[in-house]
């Protein structure tokens, strides 16, 4: 799919978009009138097909984004390994010119699954953003003890990807849910 977009956007309120890639320091959009065009283009893919999903590639160029320039890519195929197990990955490129200063964030989330039964489910996700330095990990196990209800139990850490911070763990927590419902 090839669509094309001319926008309009009205700022009443000045706003920060990133970090300048150069000096350091927060790019702040002011108010006014913004007019812009746009190209997107879309790849999808079958479900059913070992690498499949939707919106496989998706890329968009913006011309007068903010005074400047955007560039979105972003690729997103699940790789279906076999029936009990899939990987998902979703990789996405920003490349932001702007009077005021630019910069390129690159996020990348990734998901594992894999079903010992259908009673027994497990998830594994990683995350990672290069603008917030972060890097997230999570683990979740899931059992179906009957049909809509389920045990979850979930293990989550964050952590700070600078070399130079000593306190690079941000977070890790380990929780439980347990869903029950009543039949009337």
């Amino acid at each position: 799919m090839v669509d094309v977009h001319r926008k309009f956007e009205q700022l009443f309120k000045p706003f920060t978009i990133g970090r300048d890639t150069n000096s350091g320091m927060d790019i702040i959009i002011p108010t006014g009138s913004y007019r812009s065009w746009d190209v997107l283009m879309i790849i999808d893919g079958g479900p059913q097909r070992r690498i499949g999903g939707s919106e496989i590639v998706r890329f968009n160029h913006e011309w007068g984004f903010f005074g400047g320039n955007s560039t979105e890519l972003v690729l997103s195929p699940q790789f279906r390994l076999s029936e009990a197990f899939s990987v998902d990955l979703v990789y996405s490129l920003n490349d932001v010119d702007l009077p005021f200063g630019e910069f390129t964030s690159h996020v990348v989330n990734t998901r594992a699954n894999y079903a010992f039964s259908n009673k027994w489910l497990t998830s594994t996700t990683v995350q990672y953003s290069n603008l917030d330095n972060f890097v997230n990990f999570r683990f979740r196990l899931n059992y179906i003890y009957r049909p809509g209800d389920d045990i979850f139990l979930i293990y989550n850490e964050g952590r700070n990807t600078n070399e130079l911070d000593p306190d690079a763990l941000l977070g890790r927590s380990l929780m439980m849910k347990w869903t029950y419902s009543f039949d009337f």
